[in-house]
């Protein structure tokens, strides 16, 4: 159980880098709008934004330490040794299938985000194909730089699939902004692309631009589930 022992070893500075990878999803999701969030946000609102994403990395992690320690288990070994040829074949051929399939419909799908989760499923796939095949070979890969090459792509396909949504005449939810002088009301024109605790943020889909507003005269924030018809599909974006 040694890569098991290793891989638990690394749990304090892996948590390091997942709080990395959420700041530097954050970043890139803003400044897909030309926003540098860094200059709007302190330094303790980004452990906000690594929990978001915590039901994610929990799950990865989970698969990851359940597929090291199983490839260890005395079954998992006889198993190989009794079916390596059918059964790893089998699993390579699997994976190549959902890969080519999952290719297939981010080329034909019209909508720029659902596209880039497409391809974020298909790299999920490739990284199996991988994985099994040297299983299959007897090449040892160390999985540690696997998850890392992993994380650092899923961060930045899933922010752009979260800020192409934003553009995109597709949403879910309607946000009105009311403050003492002022209210906002997002619609296909006008979206919401989040806040911090000193400042919101709104984007323009027409005129491109990006509207930062103070919210020291907040005065209340209301979101409206709206109602998708049944054949329409709903990016992962938030708002």
């Amino acid at each position: 159980m040694k890569e098991v022992e290793s891989f638990v070893k690394l749990i304090p500075l892996g948590s390091i880098f997942l709080i990395f990878c959420s700041s530097l999803k954050l970043l890139v999701y803003y400044n897909f709008f030309g926003i540098n969030i860094e200059e709007f946000m302190g330094i303790h609102e980004y452990i906000n934004y690594f929990i978001d994403d915590l039901f994610y990395y929990i799950t990865m992690l989970g698969f990851t330490i359940l597929f090291v320690y199983l490839r260890q288990t005395k079954w998992a070994k006889k198993f190989t040794k009794k079916y390596k040829g059918k059964g790893l074949s089998i699993g390579i051929l699997g994976f190549v299938c959902a890969f080519i399939l999952t290719i297939l419909k981010a080329v034909f799908e019209e909508r720029m985000s659902l596209r880039l989760l497409y391809l974020e499923v298909a790299i999920h796939n490739l990284f199996g194909i991988i994985y099994v095949t040297a299983f299959y070979f007897g090449v040892k890969l160390n999985f540690n730089i696997g998850l890392v090459i992993l994380f650092l792509l899923y961060v930045r396909i899933d922010a752009s699939s979260e800020a192409y949504a934003k553009t995109e005449n597709f949403y879910g939810y309607k946000y009105i902004i009311e403050f003492k002088d002022k209210s906002y009301e997002t619609s296909d024109s006008l979206r919401y692309l989040g806040k911090t605790e000193k400042f919101i943020f709104l984007y323009d889909n027409k005129t491109k631009e990006s509207k930062i507003i103070p919210n020291n005269d907040l005065i209340a924030m209301k979101v409206i589930r709206l109602k998708i018809k049944k054949n329409e599909n709903i990016p992962t974006g938030k708002g």
